[in-house]
């Protein structure tokens, strides 16, 4: 958890870098022994139980990734949310688009749950690898994923025309709805 601080910390500082204001809760997690069982101990009110929740477990990371290649910020929609829950859940592990009222775009792709930075930035932004702000990420990110000349995964989720997003994983697939407000 001290490098998921330490991450944030650094996602905010090249915010404010960018001229751009951006709060991210900071959540500190200990690990606690008590009678040779070790258990982890949750320290401040964030308004959430200490389970996942994709606002803060993806958003620094989708946010963190669009301000390097100078796109704004995105905020988080409970209802693109649940519009891309809904996608996910009902295409039963394929990649198939289904696009709810709110949602004005929609990318896909195979993934795990505990590795979304794969998806955002290997599977998505590394299909135009030559991005300003990118640098040489994508020789790293881009191992194991196959574009064949698309593109318009990278324009959409870089792009200024939306304000929010919502993501959500199911049966192997993620998948992120983008939309305004």
């Amino acid at each position: 958890m001290q490098f998921l601080t330490a991450f944030t910390l650094f996602q905010q500082a090249l915010l404010l870098l960018a001229g751009l204001s951006f709060a991210l809760p900071t959540p500190s997690v200990d690990l606690v022994v008590n009678d040779d069982k070790p258990t982890l101990q949750y320290n401040g009110d964030f308004g959430l139980p200490p389970v996942i929740d994709k606002r803060y477990d993806v958003l620094p990371i989708i946010n963190y990734w669009r301000v390097r290649v100078g796109s704004h910020p995105l905020q988080w929609s409970g209802k693109l949310e649940g519009n891309v829950r809904d996608t996910v859940n009902s295409a039963h592990g394929s990649l198939t688009h289904k696009l709810n009222p709110g949602t004005l775009a929609q990318v896909l792709a195979p993934g795990v749950e505990w590795w979304f930075e794969n998806v955002w930035v290997g599977g998505w932004m590394c299909e135009q690898p030559n991005m300003s702000g990118m640098g040489d990420a994508c020789r790293t990110w881009s191992k194991g994923w196959v574009y064949n000349g698309q593109t318009a995964h990278a324009q959409i989720v870089t792009s200024n025309a939306y304000s929010h997003i919502g993501c959500a994983f199911a049966g192997g697939i993620w998948g992120c709805d983008l939309g305004q407000g």
